[in-house]
């Protein structure tokens, strides 16, 4: 679905439909960084999560070594 009007008025200047644009552009720019800044969160949030199991594992597997 479109939100930006097709047809504007003849009688608004057109510096404030480029101010209008220069808006629009720059909100759809911190949607967008604020998007990609969650993601890339999750994503650091989800490897340091992998990286603990991982680290773990081996003291585990290091301590059963130093038992057996």
């Amino acid at each position: 679905r479109r939100v930006v009007p097709r047809e504007f008025a003849a009688s608004l200047p057109v510096t404030a439909l480029a101010e209008a644009w220069t808006d629009f552009v720059e909100e759809v720019a911190a949607h967008n960084r604020r998007v990609w800044h969650a993601e890339a969160a999750r994503r650091e949030s989800r490897f340091a999560a992998e990286q603990a199991r991982h680290d773990a594992e081996e003291l585990q597997r290091g301590t059963s070594d130093l038992l057996g």
